[in-house]
């Protein structure tokens, strides 16, 4: 049988006195709160419009609309270069569909991601009072209304908002249609998941869910093995969106046979044994699979694995197989993990919980000293030793990396009030007599973020937290509420006067607003009022490598107006300026950097993936160009952030820029970004190679 879960009530009547709302004070609380929603989403809609369309697109936006003017013409996301961009199909045609009605702009593309933001509020909302209570819910919603963070992607024109409302709404209709037992919501659940993968690929993570709640909540076995059907047929689809979005980026100058042949061939080294880089996919399929196993051999057989006696051996085998492969690590990291779901008495799921720390904080603390011990060895500057330290914490030795750590080095003082709520939560989700609703919050956020660990493991991508940037400020206002009901039952317990209570309830107040760091005013500000030249935060901006806002139409308008038929037009950042010009000569790209290129068949030269442009790989295919016969001009657009970071530019390319200052015609609006003009009876033998 499910878990009878009885959000409405606590498991102290104490308590359930501390914390209860005060409905004397209002005629129809239940107004009054629907009242509060329509006013956070009023101001929700006033900040995210705010300007919405006065920057141009930046950071991926551009790939956006370009599959919207393939989607447009072709009827499905063709790019220039004549690849399919199957990459979130459903945020693409939402976006042409915005583009058709209001037409191509920078507001009606981003359009599609306010609406999602706003739906992500309402979800939080009816997911929180799901969980916990209403209050929490508020506070949450609240907190994602005025979430920097949230405001920042959901005026942004990709696929990140879209997946955080699926994903978020996604929960909603599993916990009616699973811990509920709501049949109706058991086939909504399905289909949002399915929504969900079509916004972005991670929602394979829903998978780890469906799969968590088969192992942890006490379920008759055909919901058992229901469930881990749908978490494979999850995976499988997952799997088969994988396989087309990649067919999707063939060749498209080589035989279509050929180029299926390639992608497969392509795809087959991404799961192969010699891929580097740490955990790959296949390990995580492979983990998966010993999780299910593990599953599948304790339903026949509960009492088939005892592993108390082999305690202290779990942390030491982990550091053994360390120096054996990551491959081994991550199998066994993935099969401590099952044991921990599939555990539910409180002795044994808190002791694999102890030994799945234990052996993550050895394997920390071996690998640091590893690599502390080689940044002695090379006497590497400061910089560097804080770096290889940083490379460290996040585990460098196969394991999923610690995701949580992209929250804390964004909102550290938000992320140290979650993990307390984790350690509440899981409290409560450990009680013999634990409530659903415990158990489903703790693996619904501390899955899918050990799973963004595994997709990406070189490094935290901070955009893939975002979609769980939902729960997180649930978590956040769930600790809030746990501890603020503590301090009410101790103040109810002294003989202290109204004045004092009403002074902590203040105190309260402020500390909350102090740790919210996502709804800071300033950090509000900053992002609904940037201009170009603007600091960007790269801890919660779309694109992690960007520093300036940059300006991209000022120096397209710029040539546009000067340029004349039959004159050169090179780039550095092709896709913003594919968006302005209807063909770009040349991309500048050099040979350390010619990923999301492809070679062309009958010359062998390479060109843009995205876009069909021809790349100019070196300073000597540069000045070849530059001295090339003929009346025409050369223009070169070189933009930010290629020039600030040295992206995609070799040294003796931004040498040849640095020389040629004699030939800046302009400099965009966010003080780095230039266009340089070459004049050809300006040309000079000193450019022949």
């Amino acid at each position: 049988m499910l878990d009878q879960v009885q959000t409405s009530k606590s498991s102290s009547h104490l308590r359930d006195e501390v914390v209860k709302p005060a409905h004397r004070f209002v005629a129809n609380p239940e107004k009054s709160r629907y009242g509060l929603v329509a006013v956070l989403l009023a101001f929700s809609v006033a900040i995210r419009f705010y300007q919405l369309g006065a920057l141009n697109l930046w950071c991926d936006e551009d790939i956006t609309a370009l599959a919207v003017k393939g989607t447009l013409q072709n009827g499905f996301p063709q790019l220039p270069s004549g690849v399919i961009y199957f990459r979130s199909l459903l945020t693409t045609y939402l976006s042409s569909l915005s583009v058709a009605i209001f037409g191509m702009s920078e507001m009606a593309l981003r359009l599609p991601s306010v609406l999602f933001s706003l739906g992500t509020i309402l979800s939080i909302y009816a997911l929180g009072k799901l969980l916990f209570s209403e209050r929490v819910a508020l506070l949450a919603a609240a907190i994602l209304s005025f979430s920097a963070w949230d405001i920042e992607f959901a005026r942004h024109a990709r696929m990140y908002a879209a997946l955080a409302f699926f994903f978020t709404f996604s929960l909603y209709a599993i916990f009616r249609g699973v811990v509920l037992g709501e049949r109706r919501w058991m086939r909504w659940s399905v289909a949002l998941s399915v929504l969900t993968l079509l916004a972005h690929i991670l929602g394979v993570v829903l998978a780890l869910v469906y799969f968590g709640l088969a192992l942890m909540l006490r379920q008759q076995k055909a919901r058992i093995w229901q469930l881990a059907g749908m978490s494979v047929i999850i995976m499988i689809a997952a799997a088969a969106l994988f396989v087309l979005i990649e067919f999707g980026f063939s060749n498209p100058d080589q035989h279509f046979l050929a180029a299926y042949v390639q992608k497969f061939q392509a795809i087959y080294n991404y799961f192969s044994p010699e891929s580097v880089s740490g955990v790959r996919l296949q390990h995580t399929v492979a983990g998966l699979v010993v999780m299910f196993s593990f599953g599948t051999v304790q339903m026949v057989r509960k009492k088939l694995l005892r592993m108390a006696h082999l305690a202290w051996g779990v942390p030491i085998a982990i550091l053994g197989l360390l120096a054996m492969g990551h491959a081994l690590a991550a199998l066994l990291f993935w099969g401590m993990v099952a044991l921990v779901m599939q555990s539910r008495g409180k002795q044994t799921l808190g002791k694999m919980m102890q030994l799945s720390a234990i052996a993550l904080v050895l394997a920390t603390v071996v690998r640091a000293g590893l690599v502390l011990e080689d940044v002695f060895a090379q006497s590497a500057a400061s910089s560097a030793m804080t770096e290889r330290v940083w490379q460290a914490a996040k585990i460098m030795a196969g394991f999923p990396k610690l995701y949580i750590l992209g929250f804390y080095k964004a909102f550290p003082l938000m992320t140290v009030v979650v993990v307390i709520g984790l350690v509440a939560l899981y409290r409560k989700a450990n009680r013999a007599s634990a409530e659903a609703n415990y158990r489903f919050a703790f693996i619904a956020f501390v899955l899918p973020l050990l799973a963004n660990g595994v997709i990406l493991n070189d490094y935290v991508e901070y955009r893939l937290n975002f979609y769980l940037n939902p729960l997180f400020a649930l978590l956040f206002a769930f600790a809030v509420f746990e501890a603020n009901a503590l301090i009410r039952l101790k103040l109810a317990n002294m003989a202290s006067g109204r004045s004092i209570q009403r002074a902590a309830i203040v105190l309260q107040v402020a500390a909350v607003a102090m740790l919210c760091e996502q709804a800071y005013p300033a950090a509000i500000l900053q992002t609904i009022t940037r201009n170009y030249g603007d600091t960007i935060e790269q801890a919660t901006a779309p694109g992690s490598h960007l520093q300036r806002m940059p300006d991209h139409i000022g120096a397209a308008q710029f040539v546009q107006a000067h340029n004349s038929p039959g004159d050169i037009l090179v780039v550095n950042d092709w896709l913003a300026q594919s968006v302005h010009f209807e063909k770009i000569d040349f991309w500048l790209r050099t040979k350390a950097f010619q990923h999301q290129a492809f070679a062309s068949m009958p010359t062998g030269k390479l060109y843009d993936i995205y876009t069909g442009t021809e790349l100019l790989t070196s300073v000597e295919s540069l000045q070849q160009i530059l001295a090339q016969p003929g009346d025409h001009d050369v223009w070169m657009i070189i933009s930010l952030p290629f020039i600030s970071k040295n992206l995609h530019l070799s040294d003796d390319v931004l040498a040849f820029l640095s020389q040629s200052e004699q030939n800046v015609v302009y400099r965009a609006r966010d003080g780095v970004s230039k266009v340089y003009h070459f004049r050809k009876n300006d040309v000079s033998a000193t450019y022949v190679p």
